[in-house]
């Protein structure tokens, strides 16, 4: 009976410290996902054949629910960060503070990006002028193919953002 409590307490201490090794390792940035750093990532996680804005623009109602559908599987809930450079297009208060920036895309989609600030930002964002560069940082809140401002559009969201402007600029 001894020699089992004793095997027992050894293989107790060993699970306990493969699973706070494994803890550390998610909590050590060496080993974090890579952030989002283009449109192009968010939309490889669709089939080839849907990956291109182009062929997006011909598609029906149903093919372009049945695309967000998959969109937001891959994405809903798991905290994608994103760090992406944009060109600043406006600063508004759109319902909240928000940074917009269209993507030049040669695929025949607008490709519209929107940062999502808390008020703290507003003197930071006041500071930003049209065509400013920034690098948005934030999570992927979430990634739609829909009309927008009357243009077919692939409209990504990034929540509780934040911004710098590279040195120089």
């Amino acid at each position: 009976m001894p020699m089992q409590r004793a095997f027992f307490i050894r293989w107790a201490l060993l699970l306990c410290w493969v699973v706070g090794a494994a803890r550390a390792e998610d909590r050590d940035p060496r080993f974090a996902p890579k952030p989002i750093e283009s449109y192009r990532e968010i939309l490889a996680v669709l089939p080839e054949g849907l990956r291109t804005p182009r062929a997006a623009s011909k598609w029906t109602a149903v093919q372009r629910e049945a695309v967000n559908k998959q969109l937001h599987a891959a994405f809903e809930g798991k905290k994608t960060r994103v760090k992406m450079r944009l060109r600043v297009s406006e600063v508004a208060n759109w319902g909240g503070m928000r940074l917009y920036s269209e993507i030049t895309s040669k695929d025949g989609c607008h490709v519209r990006v929107f940062g999502k600030f808390t008020d703290s930002w507003k003197p930071k964002l006041a500071e930003l002028k049209k065509n400013h560069e920034v690098t948005l940082e934030g999570i992927l809140e979430s990634a739609d193919y829909c009309d927008l401002w009357g243009e077919f559009t692939l409209s990504i969201i990034v929540a509780n953002a934040s911004f710098e402007r590279p040195s120089g600029t």
